[in-house]
């Protein structure tokens, strides 16, 4: 009976087209790797998206971490914080979900100083163009 459950569940998780690190609408492209992609190009362009602070050096953080939703199965965040004499100056802290294939901002928070996170209205144009 374990032996027939196994094969069933095998073959139920061969026909979703799932893999260790992979799902079934990214073309075979891992995810994750997609992401860092998107990581990259802002790494290029981070001292000119916080233009009104410029002098200041910008720091890029992320993480991906899978779950159990089915809507978004894949959560990655971006942190990219502003760096003033004293500490930390702005934090923007957009959160990813990884859906059809590709990978859209669905949220921002905010916060000056280390204080409290806002969340901000979107769109995220700004930063969603490096992800598509």
């Amino acid at each position: 009976m374990k032996l027939l459950f196994a094969i069933c569940v095998a073959f139920g998780y061969a026909l979703s087209g799932c893999s260790d690190n992979k799902t079934p609408d990214t073309n075979g492209e891992d995810p994750v790797r997609r992401f860092e992609k998107g990581i990259a190009k802002l790494e290029q362009v981070k001292t000119k998206i916080l233009q009104h602070l410029e002098n200041y050096p910008v720091q890029i953080k992320y993480d991906v971490k899978k779950n159990d939703s089915l809507v978004n199965p894949i959560i990655g965040t971006v942190e990219i914080t502003q760096i003033g004499p004293l500490g930390p100056l702005q934090k923007h802290k957009f959160i990813f979900g990884f859906n059809n294939g590709s990978w859209k901002a669905m949220q921002c928070l905010w916060s000056w100083q280390g204080g409290e996170e806002k969340e901000l209205p979107g769109p995220f144009s700004g930063v969603q163009k490096y992800f598509d």
